[in-house]
This record gives C-alpha cells, sequence and structure tokens, in this order.
C-alpha cells in the first residue's frame, strides 16, 4: 500500500509522507483501505487542480495572442484609413478614432469599409483654365514724362487700361496709339507754347551800319591863312593818295563814301569856306 501512495503523482512529497505514515500505523487492514482511498481522492483533486489551471493559462495565453493580433489589425486599418485619397482631415481623424475603439474584426471591417467609400467619392475642386497672357509694351513720348514699361494681359483693352492708370499716376496724358502687330501702345503728350512759359529762340540782331558824328568846324586865324593856303595841294595830295590806297572787302571798290569818309570831307569844305570869308 506504502508503494502505491508513493505512484500518486499529483500528491506533493509531504503528502505522500503522511499517507504513509498512517499506513503503516494502522491496525486493522480497514483502516488501509481508507487511508489509501483518502491519498488517491486528494490526488485526484490536485490533478484537477491542475488541469484546471492549465486551462486557464492557456486560455490567457491564446487570449493575449489574439489581442496582439487584434491590435496589429487595428494599426494597419487605420494606416490604411489615413492613405486613402479624397477624405478630409476631420473625417479620418473621426475614423481612426473608432478604430481603436473598436472591440472585434469585424467592426474594424465595418470601418475600413466606410472609409473606402468616403475616398471614392471625389471631392468638388474648381479648377480653372489657364488663360494664356501675351506681353504688351506701353512708349511714353512727353515734355514731362519719357520711358518705357510692359504688362502681361490677355488682351488688348486690359493692357490699355494698365497702361493708362500708369500714366495717369505718372502724370502723363497726351494722344494715345496702338500698333497691333508689336502690341505696342504710345502716348504723345500735347502742350501748347505759353509766352513765358518756355524760352523762345531770340531773333538776331539786324546788321544796322551805326552813325558817325560830324565834326564841328575849328576857326582858323589869319596869320595861319598863308600858310593853310600851303598847305592846300599837299593835303589834296594826301587825301588823293588815301582814296587811291583804300583796302577792298574782296567784293570790289565801294562807290559811296563811308559816314566817316563823309564827314572828313565836310570838315574840310567848312574850314574853305572859311578861309575863303576871311580873305574877302
Amino acid at each position: 500500500m506504502a508503494a502505491e501512495i508513493q505512484n500518486l503523482e499529483d500528491l506533493s512529497s509531504e503528502d505522500k509522507a503522511n499517507f504513509v505514515n498512517q499506513v503503516y500505523d494502522a491496525a486493522v487492514p480497514e483502516a488501509v483501505d481508507a487511508i489509501l482511498t483518502e491519498a488517491k481522492e486528494l490526488n485526484d483533486f490536485n490533478a484537477q487542480v491542475k488541469a484546471d489551471k492549465a486551462a486557464v493559462e492557456a486560455a490567457e495565453k491564446a487570449d493575449a495572442e489574439k489581442r496582439h493580433d487584434f491590435l496589429k489589425q487595428q494599426d494597419a486599418v487605420a494606416i490604411a484609413i489615413q492613405e486613402l485619397p479624397n477624405i478630409p482631415a476631420d473625417k479620418t481623424a473621426d475614423l481612426v478614432n473608432r478604430v481603436y475603439d473598436a472591440k472585434t474584426l469585424e467592426e474594424l471591417a465595418a470601418l475600413r469599409e466606410e472609409a473606402q467609400k468616403l475616398s471614392e467619392v471625389k471631392p468638388d475642386i474648381n479648377i480653372e483654365p489657364t488663360v494664356q497672357k501675351d506681353t504688351y509694351k506701353l512708349i511714353l513720348n512727353g515734355k514731362t514724362f519719357k520711358g518705357e514699361t510692359t504688362t502681361k494681359a490677355v488682351d488688348a483693352a486690359t493692357a490699355e487700361k494698365e497702361f493708362k492708370q500708369y500714366a495717369n499716376d505718372n502724370g502723363a496724358d497726351g494722344v494715345w496709339s496702338y500698333d497691333d502687330a508689336t502690341k505696342t501702345f504710345t502716348v504723345t503728350e500735347m502742350f501748347t507754347e505759353v509766352p513765358g512759359d518756355a524760352p523762345t529762340e531770340p531773333e538776331k540782331p539786324k546788321a544796322d551800319i551805326p552813325l558817325v558824328p560830324l565834326t564841328p568846324a575849328t576857326p582858323v586865324a589869319k596869320d595861319d591863312t598863308k600858310k593853310d593856303d600851303a598847305k592846300k595841294p599837299e593835303a589834296k595830295k594826301e587825301e588823293a593818295k588815301k582814296a587811291e590806297t583804300l583796302p577792298t572787302t574782296g567784293e570790289g571798290s565801294n562807290p559811296f563814301f563811308t559816314a566817316a569818309e563823309l564827314a572828313v570831307m565836310a570838315s574840310a569844305g567848312a574850314l574853305a569856306v572859311a578861309s575863303k570869308r576871311k580873305e574877302d
């Protein structure tokens, strides 16, 4: 009986020793049988406890693995939703939060399907067509402002509006013209001469010969009359000589006397008259 108790696997060493001692202390066979039955019952109980514990541990392990797998599924669904196009940012954030609140794989599948449907709906985006713009030039020809500038516009009317505003801002005004071939606007400033407003070309002076005043006659004394008479032929000779040697201007000799010559001749005539009167 003692050997049978020792072979019970789910009894602790202490329990086995206790039951063996009871067998050796038993006085009758019935007592030994009762001890063996008790030992077997304890062994069976311990075996059941051990089995239940193993089952719980296995379940917990399985649950932990399942939970780990579920968390991986949550991460995968959240990433997939965030990568879907055409979903507004606030809606994406809401879906991701609901993914991590889900408890089953069925909930995750439903959320992913919802996100997929939202992604397939294209948002209303107004794409304006590209407008072709040409380069236009403005040439300013004016008294107060000169220069060139350019602008890009869809048509000549738009460019003209911009150029006129530009010219107005710079104080340039005048007659506008447009060359479609070169896409060039020209504004020519018109202004009127106001007396005193702008300098004018002065008139050239006339080449008039200035008048030479005649030299008044000087009276001659009687004592000097003979001397003057003696000098007359010499004076006449000198005057004739001067007349012959007068320089020319290159355009031929001038047949007319100048004002200076007339003055000299008048003085000589006055002297001759005065001398004649004294002799008489």
